[in-house]
């Protein structure tokens, strides 16, 4: 098991929000949240398939009940919540951006912010389509040792006081910038679990500028 101490949440969330910032979210902004957890009883048949955190100001909507016959309720639900943040995981994004387009309906959100999965090029056109808006992407982990995050640009930024990258190849040696290698962290604000020169098993490359 993984063990976070307040402090360190709060730094977490801190540097999530330093990234909605560039996306021109406020922290008391309302947001829609699809990463996939169970919100509502799993034998709904009809709407509500969301429920309010209140404090957050977020709203939590299900995937699992996203189908066919169920997704004039989420279009109308998005007609209702135009203008938000909408973060979820890549995953549960486009498959409600393809009901989206299959519908041949779009919305205007104010950004969307995805995390936990790969988003792939083909995934992004689609979300990006359905919700007219820029998806800024982040690479992180539950173990809290580093962060990638996407500017406005479109560029992806190693945020450097979260956690230390080294890029090592088969043999343990640091690999030349911009070939691919395993990723190695040494995380920063995680002292009820400090983790140092921690291989998490992914791989990526380094470019310096």
């Amino acid at each position: 098991p993984v063990i976070h101490d307040n402090i360190a949440e709060i730094k977490n969330w801190a540097f999530i929000f330093r990234q909605l910032f560039w996306a021109g979210v406020k922290p008391k902004d309302w947001r829609i949240t699809m990463f996939g957890g169970k919100v509502t009883p799993p034998h709904r048949k009809k709407p509500p398939f969301w429920s309010y955190n209140y404090p957050g100001r977020q709203i939590l909507l299900s995937i699992y009940h996203l189908s066919p016959q169920t997704v004039s309720y989420y279009i109308e639900f998005f007609e209702k919540h135009n203008g938000l943040l909408l973060e979820g995981f890549p995953s549960a994004l486009d498959i409600i951006s393809k009901f989206i387009l299959e519908k041949n309906r779009s919305f205007q959100m104010k950004a969307v912010y995805s995390t936990g999965e790969p988003l792939y090029a083909p995934m992004r056109k689609r979300i990006e389509k359905s919700f007219n808006t820029k998806v800024y992407n982040a690479y992180g982990m539950s173990e809290m040792v580093g962060l990638i995050q996407e500017c406005e640009k479109g560029s992806f930024h190693l945020i450097s006081d979260y956690g230390c990258l080294e890029i090592i190849d088969d043999r343990n040696n640091l690999v030349e910038d911009g070939k691919e290698g395993y990723l190695i962290w040494t995380g920063f604000i995680n002292t009820a679990m400090p983790l140092i020169r921690y291989q998490i098993g992914d791989k990526g490359i380094l470019k310096r500028e």
